[in-house]
């Protein structure tokens, strides 16, 4: 934002994430990790709240600019009871895990100039801020809705198939409401920009493309042929990931070792299923 005089705005940012953005591991980590880090870098004040189910683990990079930081414990999910009331909940599993109770951080109305959620799973926050006059945005990384109907189809067994199909209604309806109450959403695609106006058509949606800040990426130029192998990130416990993994191994590698029989592929990632590790 620029004041009246042609100067830059100092804003007040509070950023509500479901996880810790550090270390910066992940795709989603390193979204929000590198804005957070951007928005620093130019002069704002930036306080950022982590709600995860459970007591978030909290840390930030020495020698970098660092945001105020405030763990907001989340529901545990670890009994019956628990998973039961996620279960019946009208509420996606994530969103209800995390939610803004009256026990939760205090704030005066006048506390930001503007709240920014890093995903919808932490979306009931939005409420008590919109009250409060407080400009909303939702930074979507993924269309949640739409991920829990492909791991619909990936899941091996009938009760996962159901579950995700549960958790794709719920993600829709969620989804619709947040996007129509908060005064715009940021997708990382045309593709997903595209899905949220047909969800909701009345929203204010632009796109804004993950990235980075190249200072603090170590350049290596790969025009160069260094050999055959081939390398894929990514968390391999995250079932689009995994799938993604299956695909490039039976699918994409094959085609690869026509052109170059000695090519091999290299997934690394946390946590790799057994059945990926079995693979060799």
């Amino acid at each position: 934002m620029t004041a009246a005089d042609g100067s830059r705005q100092r804003l007040r940012i509070l950023a509500i994430c479901p996880y810790s953005p550090y270390p910066p591991f992940g795709g989603g980590k390193m979204r929000i990790y590198h804005l957070l880090q951007e928005w620093m870098r130019l002069g704002h004040e930036v306080e950022v709240w982590v709600s995860a189910p459970g007591e978030p683990q909290m840390s930030w990079s020495d020698g970098e600019p660092r945001p105020q930081l405030r763990a907001v414990p989340g529901r545990s999910r670890g009994s019956i009871r628990s998973k039961i009331a996620g279960l019946i909940s009208p509420l996606p599993d994530e969103v209800w895990a995390r939610p803004m109770t009256d026990t939760g951080p205090h704030f005066a109305a006048d506390s930001f100039d503007v709240v920014v959620l890093m995903q919808a799973h932490v979306g009931q926050f939005a409420t008590r801020f919109l009250r409060a006059g407080v400009p909303v945005i939702l930074d979507q990384q993924n269309v949640e809705s739409g991920i829990s109907e492909d791991v619909a189809r990936l899941r091996w067994t009938r009760m996962g198939r159901a579950r995700a199909r549960l958790d794709a209604r719920k993600w829709r309806r969620y989804e619709r409401s947040l996007v129509r109450q908060v005064q715009r959403t940021i997708a990382v695609s045309d593709a997903d920009a595209h899905a949220f106006r047909k969800i909701a058509p009345t929203a204010s949606v632009v796109v804004r493309p993950s990235g980075a800040d190249l200072r603090s990426v170590l350049y290596v130029d790969h025009a160069e042929n260094r050999g055959d192998g081939l390398l894929m990130t990514g968390t391999l416990g995250y079932l689009p990931n995994l799938d993604a993994a299956v695909w490039m191994i039976e699918r994409i590698l094959p085609l690869v070792r026509r052109a170059r029989p000695s090519a091999h592929l290299v997934l690394v990632g946390a946590s790799p299923p057994a059945s990926l590790q079995e693979r060799g």
